[in-house]
């Protein structure tokens, strides 16, 4: 038989009377103690409360809980029991269903700055493709994209080639120096690239 159903008669055994045996200063101080301990084993690299340190001999969380009101309220140590603690929980975040609202608001940071990086990383991709690969491209194909790239420094419309922390304009200069080594190119379109690079530094870095 449990601590918890030696001390509460079989008719008071529910959460609602677990509940009703707490008094309001005492939930106080469960609640704190709930909060130290989630914030003492938070691991902000994950967003979630890590797991015990069973090697280092660290009780669960629960167990800590109860732990930490031992010397203030003894008797409330004496009855309640690990899982209580999660039916305090949720009583007293009622609104995030038990999980503390600091843990809610760190998944949602987490999940948000995850989305963001998803669409900076696939429009970051998106500008990259549109420079011609280092071989095989045709002389048009070149001709093209430097048409383009001209078109927008002239305009000073650069935002797209000099964001995402450079990588388009740090490729588009690689590339500039596999493209003018094609042997099908004539001189005087390697040296229009070697032109094209040098208004692409002095615009983009």
């Amino acid at each position: 038989m449990s601590i918890l159903k030696q001390h509460i008669p079989v008719a008071a055994s529910g959460p609602r009377e677990v509940l009703a045996r707490i008094t309001a200063e005492q939930m106080v101080a469960l609640e704190a103690a709930i909060k130290e301990e989630h914030m003492a084993r938070w691991n902000p690299a994950i967003c979630q409360v890590r797991k015990p340190r069973k090697k280092e001999g660290e009780v669960g969380f629960a167990a800590a809980v109860l732990e930490r009101i031992t010397k203030q309220w003894p008797d409330l140590h004496s009855w309640l029991l690990s899982t209580d603690v999660d039916l305090i929980k949720k009583h007293i975040w009622k609104e995030t269903k038990g999980k503390c609202p600091h843990e809610v608001t760190a998944a949602a940071q987490a999940n948000e700055a995850a989305q963001q990086q998803a669409a900076t990383e696939e429009a970051a991709a998106t500008v990259l493709n549109r420079i011609p690969n280092a071989a095989g491209a045709t002389w048009e194909q070149l001709k093209e994209f430097m048409t383009v790239v001209d078109a927008d420094i002239s305009t000073g419309n650069v935002g797209e080639w000099k964001g995402h922390d450079g990588l388009p304009a740090t490729r588009i200069i690689n590339r500039c120096g596999s493209w003018k080594l094609q042997q099908q190119l004539t001189q005087a379109q390697q040296k229009e690239i070697v032109q094209f690079e040098t208004r692409c530094r002095m615009n983009f870095f």
